[in-house]
């Protein structure tokens, strides 16, 4: 087990868009925790699942592995833009609706819990940025670099 020191910080966000006149929806909480030697991702997800068209789903231990996927890459996104050391994260909930959630919409919620977990501030065109994301498919594909 890496070795950690300090307090767990957590993390809650939402990304809610209407663009083009599509909706973007998704919720993601996280919690950090520093590491001294690697950053690492755990998929601590409980949810129920899908219940009824029109509720929220929040993701369980098994399955929704493309929204796990985009999240995933929004926690990556989000630490390259806090510019922090090591750390762990748990994600605790994925939070969407069938219709308005994509991998993409996630990526987006993880990227705002993460900065707002480490307390970073987001940079000034972030939400464009993340829009233009949503926009551009299924996937989160952010920028390796900034």
């Amino acid at each position: 087990m890496p070795s950690r020191t300090g307090a767990a910080s957590c993390g809650s966000a939402k990304y809610a868009r209407v663009l083009r006149g599509r909706g973007y929806f998704a919720e993601v909480d996280v919690e950090v925790m520093p590491d001294q030697t690697h950053t690492t991702v755990e998929d601590a997800c409980s949810g129920g699942g899908f219940r009824s068209q029109g509720y929220f789903e929040d993701a369980p231990d098994r399955g929704y592995d493309d929204w796990k996927a985009g999240t995933v890459q929004g926690v990556n996104y989000g630490l390259a833009l806090a510019n922090r050391g090591p750390c762990h994260v748990r994600i605790l909930r994925i939070s969407g609706l069938t219709t308005d959630t994509t991998p993409a919409t996630v990526g987006c919620a993880a990227t705002l819990a993460i900065l707002a977990a480490l307390d970073v501030a987001p940079p000034a065109n972030l939400q464009d940025r993340l829009d233009q994301l949503a926009l551009s498919g299924p996937e989160f594909s952010a920028p390796t670099s900034e």
